[in-house]
């Protein structure tokens, strides 16, 4: 999780039992469903600090490997919200319908910036 979310949710925590509730279901859902669970987790840890790239690239100040780890980012955003859907839990539905995957953005950046293959041979044994 990133740390700036964790510092908002501690400066301003939920009040509403309702809420509270709700987010006590999804994680119960969670505990239930390890499967899921595992997944949600490896999609998460592949995603990058998209809020601090975001704001890098506002200041024009963007670098292309920062660019490249957006896209990987908006690539497991993708397999997150397909995971979050592939439940019958009506909230987590609700979760992945809120998720913008910003596929113009990604397929524009995987355009712009392919692997580059090396064209040269190895000169190992020659």
């Amino acid at each position: 999780m990133g740390g700036r979310l964790l510092k908002r949710w501690i400066a301003m925590p939920i009040k509403d039992p309702v809420r509270i509730n709700e987010r006590l279901d999804v994680v119960g859902h969670f505990i239930e469903d390890a499967d899921l669970a595992d997944t949600v987790r490896e999609q998460v840890a592949l995603v990058g600090d998209m809020e601090r790239i975001a704001s890098r690239i506002a200041a024009a100040r963007v670098t292309p490997r920062e660019l490249v780890q957006l896209k990987n980012s908006l690539f497991a955003v993708e397999l997150l919200k397909a995971a979050l859907e592939s439940t019958d839990d009506d909230r987590l539905h609700a979760l992945a319908a809120q998720i913008d995957l910003m596929t113009d953005v990604r397929n524009r950046i995987a355009r712009r910036y392919t692997p580059i293959r090396s064209t040269t041979r190895s000169r190992r044994g020659a």
